[in-house]
């Protein structure tokens, strides 16, 4: 009799420690699971390229024929909004060089040049805000995002100088203040924790026809193509929002959770 007694205090016994355990490992798979992230939302970015006043939206008749690559350097501080969104505060400064003037059309309708002519405008300072939406963050298997398309836009105001030739002769246009429109493309590659390469092309549509220097009929406009580096601001145990990837955090929280129940049931048996 007592054998038996005996042995039934030991099955409840086993049962409820069983159950603890099994408690104390839901507990911790649903606090990991539903537990608030932090992240990194600040960013500062520094970037160099070339600067040229060809785009991809010229037409036909071009206010100089041939561009003459120049030297573009700028940087940005970021907020990341959400995971897709962000708004930034960017400067840009440089030097957009073109030659050969247009001055007319031929008997075909094809527009003619003017040799040994050209501008030059140097940027003293262009700042502006834009937004930047991630179009994707394409990762599966890590919540460091590896490569992230985007797209940009805003709006900046710029003040600088040009001066235009003919041979010898020059006209040179003192500073002067400006709106302008900033676009672009690109993408980010996450090359460690908190450090992205950063790859662009932007096109900067100038509210006025006088930035090279000629009074044309259009407004004027720029690329320039950059490389840079951006880096996260913050704790490095945090990771940087717009490279947080949902989907690669959910399958290594699924994993971890099936192996803590693997190890919760193998505990209980």
């Amino acid at each position: 009799m007592k054998l038996k007694i005996t042995k039934s205090a030991l099955l409840v016994a086993l049962a409820g420690f069983s159950g603890s355990v099994m408690a104390q490992e839901t507990s911790s798979i649903e606090g990991s699971r539903f537990s608030t992230q932090q992240f990194r939302t600040w960013s500062i970015g520094v970037h160099a390229g070339v600067t040229t006043p060809r785009t991809m939206f010229d037409g036909k008749f071009r206010e100089f024929q041939t561009t003459k690559e120049q030297l573009g350097y700028g940087g940005y501080v970021k907020k990341q909004i959400l995971p897709a969104l962000g708004i930034q505060a960017e400067f840009l400064a440089g030097k957009v060089e073109g030659l050969r003037q247009q001055v007319g059309v031929d008997a075909a309708g094809n527009p003619t040049y003017l040799g040994n002519s050209g501008f030059a405008s140097r940027m003293e300072w262009a700042g502006a805000v834009t937004a930047v939406y991630n179009l994707a963050n394409i990762n599966i298997n890590s919540e460091n995002g590896v490569l992230i398309p985007y797209v940009k836009a805003g709006a900046g105001y710029m003040s600088s100088n040009s001066n235009t030739y003919v041979g010898s002769a020059n006209n040179y246009q003192g500073y002067d203040e400006r709106w302008y429109i900033p676009t672009g493309i690109g993408f980010k590659l996450g090359v460690a924790r908190g450090i992205n390469l950063d790859l662009g092309y932007d096109v900067n549509f100038v509210k006025s026809p006088t930035f090279n220097g000629v009074n044309g009929a259009t407004n004027d406009k720029f690329a320039y193509a950059h490389a840079g580096l951006e880096f996260a601001l913050g704790s490095k145990s945090k990771p940087q929002l717009q490279n947080y990837s949902s989907l690669a955090a959910l399958r290594i929280q699924s994993k971890e959770e099936s192996e803590a129940l693997r190890r919760a049931l193998s505990t209980a048996e």
